[in-house]
């Protein structure tokens, strides 16, 4: 979102995020329903702590390879 110059406010909410980029009608690599189970983790890498898992540790990851791909080409 910084790099192409989108206002956002300060969230661990990443489909909030998600649709902040989906509004500028840039198309993203998953649904929204996936990104939005990857908040948890978000808030946990923030505040620590989880108390119901949603996503295993390993699935968490695959998702985040293909967000980080997708984002990297934003960046280069």
């Amino acid at each position: 979102m910084f790099a192409q110059n989108l206002p956002f406010k300060r969230t661990h909410d990443l489909s909030e995020c998600a649709y902040l980029i989906q509004e500028t009608h840039i198309t993203l690599p998953i649904n929204i329903e996936t990104i939005a189970l990857l908040t948890p983790y978000a808030v946990i890498g923030r505040y620590g702590g989880i108390e119901d898992e949603i996503l295993s540790p390993d699935e968490a990851i695959e998702i985040m390879k293909v967000i980080l791909d997708w984002a990297t080409q934003f960046v280069k």
